[in-house]
């Protein structure tokens, strides 16, 4: 993404600022990654003829657990007097959300092209395999985490590799 930089580069601090939250340059610690993830909203605006509006979202999606991994440099000359910065910021994030679809006004963006087929788990093996599937998204990542950081402490966990049978776990 491109922003807009003012006289004081507010945008730009603000994205420095989001970075110091991933790694500690005092420190030379990487934070955990739920400490500085986030959500952005993309929205694209356009006026329509009709109802006399304007800046109205014609496009939005969310992206989520988003975070800035690159401020690019900024061009500047002796020449360029007078001229916007432009501040260049690229992310990395996990998943996107179209927030728009199917709520533009009278707008035939696509046909489906079949049923989705759902997808069903085989079976459930071990005493904790069912419980995970219960949790939601955030706890469930925890919770496999630290499952798997047990299996790997267990003296049968360090003689596998980590690995242990589908009946125990």
């Amino acid at each position: 993404m491109t922003f807009y930089g003012d006289k004081f580069l507010r945008q730009r601090v603000f994205f420095e600022e989001w970075q110091k939250l991933i790694y500690d340059l005092g420190t030379h610690n990487m934070n955990f990654y739920d400490d500085y993830i986030g959500t952005v909203d993309i929205l694209q605006l356009g006026a329509f003829e009709s109802n006399d509006d304007r800046d109205r979202v014609t496009y939005a999606v969310r992206l989520y657990e988003v975070y800035p991994s690159t401020i690019g440099s900024m061009e500047y000359s002796y020449g360029a007097n007078d001229q916007g910065v432009s501040i260049p910021i690229t992310f990395n994030f996990r998943s996107w959300y179209n927030l728009t679809s199917g709520e533009l006004a009278d707008a035939t963006i696509g046909k489906s092209f079949g049923d989705v087929p759902t997808i069903k788990a085989s079976k459930d093996f071990g005493l904790f395999g069912g419980i995970l599937d219960k949790l939601p998204p955030e706890l469930k990542r925890t919770g496999r985490d630290v499952l798997n950081q047990v299996k790997r402490s267990v003296p049968i966990g360090r003689a596998t590799g980590g690995r242990v049978f589908p009946p125990f776990l």
